[in-house]
């Protein structure tokens, strides 16, 4: 079987990573492309309508909410009558990434899916639950799992422990994960707000890991007091911190599996709900300053983790595969 991999945004590209070698090993005949930041992700080449040219059997994507890439890709495939999978790594901005919308104008998405793939992967039985609810159909929802986390899981033992790298080994690490807030919603956000915040509430040693969006001149105000990287894999970061503290990225899931501390700060929300780990209490809700140095102050003393094992699916790459196989391929 001929199958194409394409990815526009790092979560989608994360998302089907995993799955280029597994499928490989099969014997499938694999082609991996990407475009804009998904690029140094996949480490492919870059996408230049080489789907006509290929005809896959099965296309494999991520979605964006920005970017319509993966939408014009899914309708091509259509028109070729290729099957298309896409993947929604994320709990949520579900319905948009199936419409003629950018979430630069989300204000616009009115529940109308119209730019569709044949098949689409969420994380779990609630994102599919929340997907439906958005618009999207819910006979093409398939609550698979999302591979980067297995991934992450089944290396967990050969991350390598890189702290030295930026402190000496007793000192304290923070970890900011930012987000492109700014860069995906077009108007400033709260990535640097939240930044300055962590810079006031702590002496401890901060360090920023840059979005593959972001670039370092956006941090240039605060370079004499955090360090950034953009270039150490997020894995790697992680296991070398002692804190890991975002708004509401999925590298707090991440940070979940290699076991360590984490904060969810996500400065003036009000609804606890658009972050699935304050939605379901596993962690705090936390909007505000004060409640922020509460939290911070009690994970520098306590370090303490959050299991999550029975939160994410280790076992998604397997179902992938079976389902491309088996419930796609064998049924055409």
């Amino acid at each position: 079987m001929k199958i194409m991999l394409y990815a526009n945004d790092p979560g989608g590209a994360n998302a089907i990573s995993p799955l280029v070698e597994p499928l490989r090993e099969r014997g499938h005949e694999i082609y991996v492309f990407a475009n804009l930041s998904a690029l140094q992700i996949l480490n492919c080449k870059e996408y230049s309508n080489e789907l006509r040219n290929i005809m896959p059997d099965i296309l494999i994507t991520g979605t964006s909410a920005k970017n319509l890439n993966e939408r014009y890709l899914w309708q091509e495939a259509k028109n070729l009558k290729i099957k298309t999978i896409a993947f929604v790594e994320y709990w949520g901005n579900y319905g948009i990434r199936f419409s003629d919308i950018s979430a630069l104008e989300i204000e616009k998405f009115n529940g109308n899916c119209n730019m569709l793939p044949d098949y689409i992967i969420v994380p779990d039985d609630f994102a599919k639950e929340e997907a439906i609810k958005e618009g999207v159909p819910s006979n093409l929802i398939y609550p698979l799992g999302n591979p980067h986390f297995q991934n992450i899981y089944s290396k967990l033992n050969f991350i390598e422990n890189k702290k030295t790298n930026f402190v000496d080994e007793n000192e304290t690490l923070i970890t900011y994960a930012s987000q492109p807030f700014t860069e995906d919603l077009g108007k400033p956000g709260e990535e640097l707000n939240v930044l300055e915040d962590i810079i006031d509430s702590t002496d401890k040693k901060i360090l920023v890991k840059l979005h593959p969006k972001e670039d370092f001149s956006k941090f240039d105000k605060y370079k004499d007091k955090v360090m950034l990287n953009k270039e150490m894999s997020m894995p790697e970061i992680i296991k070398a911190s002692d804190l890991v503290i975002s708004i509401n990225s999925m590298v707090l899931l991440e940070a979940m599996i290699i076991k360590k501390p984490i904060i969810a700060y996500q400065r003036n929300e009000t609804d606890k709900n658009k972050f699935i780990l304050t939605k379901f209490g596993i962690i705090p809700f936390i909007n505000n300053k004060t409640d922020f140095q509460i939290e911070l102050k009690n994970k520098l003393l306590n370090h303490n983790i959050i299991l999550c094992d029975n939160f994410i699916r280790y076992d998604s790459i397997k179902n992938i595969i079976k389902f491309a196989e088996e419930d796609i391929w064998q049924q055409n």
